[in-house]
């Protein structure tokens, strides 16, 4: 299991589902992977959004 999160001023924000504010889980690294990818191309500036494990 995988989540996306991201550092900016030693603050680490993690992407939360919009509808109950849960961390967005992915089943797959590739999965993840490929979901900040299309995340991070749309950022005009970093932090970008990184995989972490998720336990």
């Amino acid at each position: 299991m995988y989540r996306l999160e991201r550092t900016s001023n030693n603050s680490v924000t993690v992407l939360l589902r919009s509808s109950n504010q849960q961390p967005l889980i992915f089943d797959s690294y590739e999965t993840a992977q490929a979901f900040a990818y299309k995340l991070n191309v749309h950022l005009s500036k970093p932090p970008p959004w990184e995989v972490k494990p998720y336990h």
